[in-house]
């Protein structure tokens, strides 16, 4: 669920417009978003946890990836 939050709050659109956009982008019914939305509605700590989580597992992988190709340079 912290995915389609956090791609809703990465978008410009807002409201309805956002919902669709996102149900579009993670090809999922517009239902769904809505409901991971009201999830994160409910407890917006929780998923903020998980967001930045993921961000930090993300950047780890990435400044690994980075040290493994300049040894390979």
């Amino acid at each position: 669920m912290w995915e389609v939050a956090k791609v809703v709050r990465e978008f410009d659109e807002r409201g309805e417009r956002a919902v669709k956009a996102a149900a579009e982008l993670l090809n999922l019914p517009a239902e769904r978003v809505r409901l991971a939305l009201g999830y994160y509605g409910a407890y917006p700590d929780e998923i903020d946890a998980e967001m930045a989580m993921a961000d930090e597992e993300s950047r780890a992988a990435e400044e690994a990836w980075r040290a493994e190709q300049r040894l390979l340079a």
